[in-house]
Protein backbone atom coordinates (compact mmCIF):
# COMPACT_ATOMS: atom_id res chain seq x y z
CA UNK A 1 0.00 0.00 0.00
CA UNK A 2 1.31 3.43 -0.94
CA UNK A 3 2.31 5.81 1.83
CA UNK A 4 0.15 8.86 2.49
CA UNK A 5 1.60 12.23 1.50
CA UNK A 6 1.29 14.76 4.31
CA UNK A 7 2.14 18.40 4.73
CA UNK A 8 4.90 19.22 7.17
CA UNK A 9 2.30 20.51 9.65
CA UNK A 10 0.30 17.26 9.49
CA UNK A 11 3.43 15.15 9.93
CA UNK A 12 4.49 17.31 12.88
CA UNK A 13 1.11 16.80 14.53
CA UNK A 14 1.31 13.01 14.10
CA UNK A 15 4.83 12.92 15.54
CA UNK A 16 3.73 15.08 18.47
CA UNK A 17 0.73 12.88 19.36
CA UNK A 18 2.72 9.61 19.10
CA UNK A 19 4.28 10.55 22.44
CA UNK A 20 0.92 10.82 24.19
CA UNK A 21 -1.54 8.39 22.57
CA UNK A 22 -1.51 5.03 20.90
CA UNK A 23 -2.90 4.88 17.35
CA UNK A 24 -6.37 3.73 18.36
CA UNK A 25 -6.73 6.48 21.01
CA UNK A 26 -5.66 9.15 18.56
CA UNK A 27 -8.05 7.97 15.85
CA UNK A 28 -10.89 7.98 18.41
CA UNK A 29 -10.01 11.54 19.53
CA UNK A 30 -9.79 12.70 15.90
CA UNK A 31 -13.29 11.35 15.13
CA UNK A 32 -14.72 12.83 18.36
CA UNK A 33 -13.26 16.24 17.50
CA UNK A 34 -13.62 16.38 13.71
CA UNK A 35 -16.02 13.66 12.63
CA UNK A 36 -14.58 11.70 9.73
CA UNK A 37 -12.81 14.71 8.26
CA UNK A 38 -11.47 18.13 9.07
CA UNK A 39 -10.71 20.78 6.46
CA UNK A 40 -7.48 19.14 5.27
CA UNK A 41 -7.40 15.62 6.63
CA UNK A 42 -9.75 12.65 6.19
CA UNK A 43 -9.92 9.79 8.68
CA UNK A 44 -8.83 7.34 5.97
CA UNK A 45 -5.61 9.31 5.41
CA UNK A 46 -4.97 9.43 9.14
CA UNK A 47 -5.38 5.66 9.54
CA UNK A 48 -3.11 4.94 6.56
CA UNK A 49 -0.50 7.40 7.84
CA UNK A 50 -0.49 5.82 11.30
CA UNK A 51 -0.46 2.20 10.14
CA UNK A 52 1.42 2.16 6.82
CA UNK A 53 3.56 5.27 7.17
CA UNK A 54 3.72 8.58 5.39
CA UNK A 55 5.95 10.85 3.35
CA UNK A 56 6.25 14.55 3.98
CA UNK A 57 5.60 16.72 0.94
CA UNK A 58 8.33 19.31 0.73
CA UNK A 59 7.14 22.87 1.06
CA UNK A 60 9.16 25.53 -0.63
CA UNK A 61 9.28 29.27 -0.14
CA UNK A 62 10.91 32.15 -1.97
CA UNK A 63 14.63 32.27 -1.19
CA UNK A 64 15.02 28.50 -0.70
CA UNK A 65 17.88 26.88 -2.58
CA UNK A 66 16.63 23.84 -4.49
CA UNK A 67 17.99 21.12 -6.74
CA UNK A 68 16.16 20.18 -9.95
CA UNK A 69 16.45 16.38 -10.22
CA UNK A 70 15.80 16.43 -13.98
CA UNK A 71 18.70 18.65 -15.04
CA UNK A 72 20.89 18.88 -11.91
CA UNK A 73 20.48 22.66 -11.74
CA UNK A 74 20.67 24.30 -8.30
CA UNK A 75 18.85 27.62 -7.97
CA UNK A 76 17.23 29.98 -5.51
CA UNK A 77 13.44 30.11 -5.76
CA UNK A 78 11.94 33.43 -6.81
CA UNK A 79 8.47 34.51 -5.70
CA UNK A 80 6.98 34.04 -9.18
CA UNK A 81 8.19 30.39 -9.30
CA UNK A 82 6.50 29.30 -6.07
CA UNK A 83 3.10 28.30 -7.40
CA UNK A 84 4.52 26.09 -10.15
CA UNK A 85 7.06 24.44 -7.83
CA UNK A 86 4.63 23.82 -4.97
CA UNK A 87 1.95 22.50 -7.36
CA UNK A 88 4.30 19.76 -8.63
CA UNK A 89 7.37 19.34 -6.42
CA UNK A 90 8.20 15.78 -7.59
CA UNK A 91 11.38 16.74 -9.42
CA UNK A 92 12.57 19.35 -6.92
CA UNK A 93 14.29 18.83 -3.58
CA UNK A 94 15.89 21.21 -1.11
CA UNK A 95 19.55 21.69 -1.98
CA UNK A 96 22.19 20.57 0.48
CA UNK A 97 24.16 23.28 2.28
CA UNK A 98 27.14 22.51 0.07
CA UNK A 99 25.11 22.71 -3.16
CA UNK A 100 23.53 26.00 -2.06
CA UNK A 101 26.88 27.53 -1.07
CA UNK A 102 28.58 26.69 -4.37
CA UNK A 103 25.52 27.75 -6.40
CA UNK A 104 25.37 31.08 -4.55
CA UNK A 105 28.86 31.68 -5.97
CA UNK A 106 27.82 30.69 -9.49
CA UNK A 107 29.54 27.32 -9.43
CA UNK A 108 28.71 23.63 -9.35
CA UNK A 109 29.87 21.73 -6.25
CA UNK A 110 33.69 21.47 -6.22
CA UNK A 111 33.98 23.37 -9.49
CA UNK A 112 37.48 24.82 -9.36
CA UNK A 113 38.75 27.11 -12.12
CA UNK A 114 41.98 28.65 -13.39
CA UNK A 115 43.25 31.34 -10.96
CA UNK A 116 41.10 30.22 -8.00
CA UNK A 117 43.00 30.44 -4.74
CA UNK A 118 42.71 27.28 -2.65
CA UNK A 119 44.01 25.88 0.62
CA UNK A 120 45.10 22.29 1.00
CA UNK A 121 43.11 20.88 3.89
CA UNK A 122 45.86 18.67 5.31
CA UNK A 123 48.80 21.13 5.47
CA UNK A 124 46.99 24.48 5.10
CA UNK A 125 49.22 25.65 2.22
CA UNK A 126 47.59 28.27 0.00
CA UNK A 127 48.00 27.74 -3.73
CA UNK A 128 46.71 29.01 -7.07
CA UNK A 129 44.87 26.73 -9.51
CA UNK A 130 46.38 26.20 -12.94
CA UNK A 131 43.75 23.88 -14.42
CA UNK A 132 41.42 20.98 -13.64
CA UNK A 133 41.61 17.68 -15.45
CA UNK A 134 39.87 14.37 -14.65
CA UNK A 135 38.80 15.55 -11.17
CA UNK A 136 42.38 16.52 -10.30
CA UNK A 137 43.04 20.18 -9.50
CA UNK A 138 46.51 21.16 -10.72
CA UNK A 139 48.45 24.02 -9.14
CA UNK A 140 50.53 26.70 -10.86
CA UNK A 141 53.49 25.74 -8.67
CA UNK A 142 53.16 22.10 -9.72
CA UNK A 143 51.37 19.10 -8.33
CA UNK A 144 47.75 18.13 -8.29
CA UNK A 145 45.18 17.29 -5.65
CA UNK A 146 41.84 15.58 -5.40
CA UNK A 147 38.94 17.97 -4.90
CA UNK A 148 38.16 16.55 -1.44
CA UNK A 149 41.57 17.77 -0.19
CA UNK A 150 40.89 21.42 -1.03
CA UNK A 151 39.01 24.41 0.33
CA UNK A 152 38.30 27.52 -1.70
CA UNK A 153 39.92 30.71 -0.38
CA UNK A 154 38.99 33.07 -3.22
CA UNK A 155 37.21 32.55 -6.50
CA UNK A 156 39.14 33.75 -9.57
CA UNK A 157 36.36 36.14 -10.53
CA UNK A 158 36.56 37.82 -7.08
CA UNK A 159 40.31 38.43 -7.15
CA UNK A 160 41.40 42.06 -7.23
CA UNK A 161 45.03 41.31 -8.10
CA UNK A 162 44.21 39.99 -11.56
CA UNK A 163 43.54 42.13 -14.62
CA UNK A 164 40.61 41.52 -16.93
CA UNK A 165 42.05 38.56 -18.81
Amino acid sequence: MEKVKLTQEQAGEIERIKNYFNRHEYITKFVETNGVSDSEFHIEELVRALYTGYEVEPEFKAGDWVHNNLNGCVFQIKEYQLEVINDDPRNIRHATKQEAWWASHGRDVDQYKHNDVIKESYNQVIREVSHVEDNIVYMKCGGGFGKDALKIVCFAEDRKDLGDD
